[in-house]
C-alpha cells in the first residue's frame, strides 16, 4: 500500500493569502452544511449511550428524574451544542481553505469529481492505523494493568456501575469519529494551524510540515486532556496514561487529517474505536 500522503502539503512561501482575505477562495456552503448534518448525526447517534451513563451515574441516584425529562434534557442540550459546532465548523472550514486542509473527498463529491482513487488510499490507510493504533495502546494498557495487580476483564474501560451494551459502544465510536475529529481536526488544528502560518511566512526556508506538526501536537494535547473522564482521578499513573494514549492517537488522527483528509481521521478514529471499546472487551472476556 502507499503510505504517501495523498496531495503535496503547502509550502510557507506560497501561503501569501494566509491570515488576509483570499479573493480566489469562496467559502464552500454546501460543505459547510453537509458537514453540519454529519456533526447532527454523530451528536444523535451517541444519545443511547449518554442516557445508558446518565441513568448509571451513581450521582444521579435518588434524584428524582424520570426517563422523559432526561430524554427532554439531553435533546435540549445537543441541539445548543450542535448549534454552537455549526460556527466552530465554519471557522475550521475557512482556517482549512486557507492552509490547503479540509474534507477533499466530500468536496469532490459535492463537485462531482472522481475521487475514486483518493477514498480508496485514504480508507485504506485509516484500516491500518485504525487497527495498529488501539493494539499498540492496548498492549501498553493491558501490560500496565497486569504491572498494578489489577484485574482486566470485560468492560474494564469503564466502572463497573457505568456499563453499557457493545451497540451502543457501536455507535458511539460512529459519534465520536465524526464529532471530535470535527472539533480536533477540522476547527483546532486548522486553527493553530492557520495561526502558524501567520509567524512562519515571512521565515525563509522553513519547513511547513514543521508548523503541521506543532498544530497537530496542540490539538492532539488538547484530545488527550479530553479523555481523562476515563482515567482514575486519584491515580496520578492513570492521568498519565489517559493523555499520554489519547495524545498518541490525536497525533495520529491529525497526520491522517492533514495527508489525506478529515475522512481519513474519522474513519481512522471510528475504527481505532470500535477495537478498543467493542472488539477487544469481547475476546478479552473469552
Amino acid at each position: 500500500m502507499n503510505m504517501e500522503p495523498d496531495r503535496d502539503l503547502p509550502k510557507v512561501q506560497d501561503l501569501q493569502a494566509v491570515g488576509s482575505p483570499a479573493p480566489d477562495i469562496r467559502f464552500n456552503w454546501r460543505l459547510f452544511w453537509l458537514l453540519c448534518g454529519l456533526y447532527a448525526i454523530g451528536a444523535l447517534v451517541m444519545l443511547p449511550l449518554s442516557f445508558t451513563l446518565a441513568l448509571s451515574d451513581p450521582s444521579l441516584q435518588g434524584v428524582e428524574v424520570s426517563p422523559y425529562q432526561l430524554a427532554v434534557g439531553v435533546a435540549i442540550a445537543q441541539f445548543i451544542v450542535i448549534v454552537i459546532y455549526g460556527v466552530l465548523i465554519a471557522i475550521g472550514l475557512l482556517c482549512a481553505d486557507r492552509v490547503g486542509l479540509g474534507a477533499p473527498i466530500l468536496a469532490g463529491l459535492l463537485a462531482r469529481e472522481p475521487v475514486r482513487e483518493r477514498l480508496k488510499k485514504a480508507l485504506g490507510v485509516s484500516l491500518v492505523a485504525g487497527v495498529i493504533l488501539p493494539t499498540v495502546e492496548l498492549v501498553i494498557i493491558v501490560t500496565t494493568r497486569l504491572m498494578q495487580g489489577k484485574p482486566v476483564e470485560f468492560g474494564f474501560f469503564f466502572p463497573p456501575d457505568m456499563f453499557a451494551p457493545a451497540w451502543q459502544l457501536g455507535l458511539s465510536a460512529i459519534g465520536a469519529g465524526i464529532t471530535e475529529e470535527t472539533f480536533y481536526r477540522l476547527f483546532l488544528l486548522s486553527l493553530f494551524a492557520w495561526m502558524g502560518g501567520l509567524v512562519v511566512r515571512s521565515r525563509q526556508g522553513r519547513s511547513w510540515t514543521g508548523v503541521l506538526w506543532v498544530a497537530t501536537i496542540l490539538a492532539a494535547f488538547g484530545f488527550g486532556l479530553c479523555h481523562l473522564s476515563t482515567a482514575t482521578l486519584d491515580d496520578p499513573f492513570s492521568l498519565t496514561r489517559s493523555i499520554a494514549l489519547n495524545s498518541l492517537g490525536g497525533l495520529v488522527f491529525g497526520w491522517l487529517y492533514w495527508a489525506y483528509g478529515l475522512e481519513s481521521a474519522m474513519a481512522g478514529h471510528f475504527l481505532a474505536d470500535v477495537v478498543i471499546y467493542v472488539i477487544a472487551p469481547v475476546f478479552i472476556s473469552l
